[in-house]
């Protein structure tokens, strides 16, 4: 990966698609400065190491999960109508219907 001009700590993490063959390539760059703590430092750098490994191993997993996740914000989208059925117009015309929002002693 041609090195980029990253913002001060940070990781890049850049997925090369190639419409070719349908493959992808992974790669990562990161701009932390070195008066970080150590640990912290490590610690990022196992979050950005593992995240790579489950974008290079895990394809099928987050396409499935990703799949999910759009179909869930299109229903959610969606608009509620509700018609009701000609039983309950029927039961509302006969007042057949328990007001609950009284109370009972």
């Amino acid at each position: 990966m041609p090195k980029i001009n990253l913002p001060e700590n940070s990781i890049h993490v850049m997925i090369t698609l190639n419409p070719d063959d349908g493959s992808m390539t992974l790669s990562s760059q990161g701009n932390i400065p070195e008066d970080l703590d150590p640990e912290y430092v490590k610690a990022m750098m196992d979050i950005s190491n593992g995240l790579c490994m489950i974008l290079e191993n895990g394809v099928e997993y987050l396409a499935t999960t990703g799949s999910i996740l759009t179909a869930l914000e299109e229903e959610m989208s969606e608009e509620v109508v509700f018609e009701p059925d000609d039983e309950l117009l029927d039961a509302v015309s006969d007042a057949k219907i328990i007001d609950f929002s009284k109370k009972v002693h």
